[in-house]
């Protein structure tokens, strides 16, 4: 069990993403979305024939951004605000408890989360998050784009995670 930050260049952004997902298809996927709508991601997702029967979505943005044709899946849940990082960390929470075997979490995306919240606020929530994640001997991968990196929120999470990966320098 690893907690990853894992450094996109923006060109390879989601196919990096979707391969990791087809890369552990044999587990249940957690996805924290903040960025892209559910339902977009999900499309996304079964056009690259990845199965999406094991994935299961808390999505922060589509609410958020007024989305009024909300697909109700069983396996998405909608929040209402990406800032509300309460919310966010009680909804992991319950969707650990609640889905059986082996989990990854993705949190999608580090760099969009710190749109919405403080340097300060984030660094307590991720915390919160890893912990969750080594309690629960989970797999999980933090998502930041090279481009748009808070350098301040990435280097004191650097201590909190076992590994910080740069892909396509």
């Amino acid at each position: 069990m690893t907690i990853s930050v894992y450094v996109f260049q923006e060109e390879n952004y989601y196919k990096e993403l979707y391969s990791i997902i087809r890369a552990s298809s044999e587990k249940n996927i957690i996805i924290i979305t903040t960025n892209k709508p559910a339902n977009i991601l999900l499309n996304d997702i079964d056009k690259k024939n990845i199965k999406t029967q094991n994935i299961f979505i808390i999505d922060t943005i589509s609410k958020y951004l007024g989305e009024r044709d909300i697909n109700q899946h069983d396996n998405v849940v909608y929040l209402d605000d990406p800032a509300n990082l309460t919310d966010i960390g009680i909804t992991v929470r319950l969707s650990i408890e609640k889905i059986e075997g082996e989990k990854m979490l993705i949190f999608d995306s580090l760099t969009t989360l710190s749109l919405y919240n403080s340097s300060k606020n984030l660094i307590r929530f991720y915390n919160f998050f890893f912990e969750l994640s080594r309690l629960n001997q989970i797999q999980t991968v933090l998502i930041a784009l090279a481009s748009d990196i808070d350098e301040e929120v990435l280097n004191q999470i650097t201590g909190l995670v076992d590994e910080v990966k740069n892909y396509g320098k």
